[in-house]
């Protein structure tokens, strides 16, 4: 027999298969039981927290924006490194240096 945590029994419990809806319902008080997987109550709690839809933290903006720029950077990298080598030839720098 298949156990999971009850939350309205807030216990371990037997589960039962209902036969109208194909779901699993608690055998102690009967009620549909959301995660049948969760076992015990920290394992409800987890995955009651994940299907929860929650707000997109600051710092997942920031890499998606971290991403993008360093991306792009390394796909335009091979066309415009031509044309930074003939601007540093231009410089005064490479004048000095290399003169």
């Amino acid at each position: 027999m298949k156990q999971a945590y009850c939350p309205i029994c807030k216990k371990t419990s037997s589960l039962v298969r209902n036969s109208e809806e194909l779901k699993f319902m608690c055998e102690d008080c009967g009620e549909i039981v959301k995660y049948p997987e969760a076992a015990h109550k920290s394992a409800y709690l987890l995955l009651n927290s994940i299907n929860k839809k929650t707000k997109v933290p600051f710092w997942g903006y920031i890499t998606v924006a971290i991403f993008l720029v360093s991306s792009l950077f390394v796909w335009l990298f091979p066309y415009v490194l031509p044309y930074a080598i003939n601007y540093f030839r231009l410089t005064y720098l490479y004048q000095l240096l290399y003169q």
